[in-house]
């Protein structure tokens, strides 16, 4: 079955019809591009172990360790240099320091990393860490971040919370 159409006619069917595809392609282009961000997280970690205490050397300063757990998804990590990052916040909500790693380390396919920051405030009784994997220079962020709160003088196992 043939249809006689006009010019016009043929003219106003190709455009919508290539209005049509273009904005699927688009649609579809751009929720892939969303799925990819979602899935962004590239090593997994979790508190494996907390402690917050004075030091031994200086009574009036408090030292807080956390050794975080890592499992890394993206196998084209492991065995590359990465840093990571560790804000202790006071009980006040004050951001106390960050630390990070001067020249960060060696990413394996899983393994624990110690985090450890002192800071001369003997009044403070808990604090928050927390904790994120971040590429060598600090700009892209590489896995989940974890959360813990501690006392001091309390060594915990597992006290995290995933964010």
């Amino acid at each position: 079955m043939f249809i006689n159409l006009s010019r016009y006619a043929k003219n106003l069917v190709l455009v919508s019809a290539t209005i049509i595809v273009s904005s699927i392609l688009l649609l579809g282009a751009n929720t892939l591009s969303n799925i990819n961000a979602q899935s962004a997280e590239e090593i997994n970690i979790s508190v494996d172990s907390t402690n917050f205490a004075p030091l031994t050397l200086d009574p009036n300063a408090n030292q807080l360790k956390v050794i975080v757990a890592y499992e890394t998804v993206d196998p084209q990590l492991v065995n590359t240099k990465i840093n990571g990052v560790m804000e202790v916040i006071a009980e006040n909500g004050t951001l106390v320091k960050i630390s990070s790693f001067p020249n960060g380390f060696d990413l394996a396919e899983n393994g624990r990393i110690q985090f450890a920051s002192s800071f001369a405030d003997d009044a403070m009784q808990s604090a928050t860490a927390n904790i994120v994997l971040m590429d060598l220079n600090k700009t892209d962020v590489l896995s989940n971040a974890v959360t813990t709160e501690v006392a001091l003088n309390q060594t915990d196992d597992a006290s995290a919370s995933g964010s």
